[in-house]
């Protein structure tokens, strides 16, 4: 299998797991823009994951997702964040 095919394959196995981790469908995150950004201090300690999802995003999707505040953000702990996808490691 070449290097495309496992990095799109990697990627379907992230959102999945997101996707289900956020409450929503594979589908559903896929039609949705966001994108990780981290929470952390000036010398690189990480503190959280930041989920930010568009404001173009639709609102009746957006209201399903799992843990989203007032910004359209997802904060996962750095601990939440790596059970979700040690897998993927």
């Amino acid at each position: 299998m070449g290097n495309r095919i496992l990095e799109e394959n990697r990627e379907e196995r992230y959102d999945r797991i997101l996707s289900n981790h956020l409450g929503l469908t594979y589908n559903e995150i896929g039609a949705l823009e966001w994108t990780l950004d981290t929470n952390e201090s000036k010398d690189g300690h990480i503190y959280s994951y930041l989920l930010k999802f568009s404001d173009d995003c639709p609102n009746n999707a957006i209201k399903k997702v799992n843990g989203i505040d007032d910004n359209n953000v997802v904060e996962l702990g750095v601990g939440e964040y790596d059970t979700l996808f040690e897998q993927l490691k």
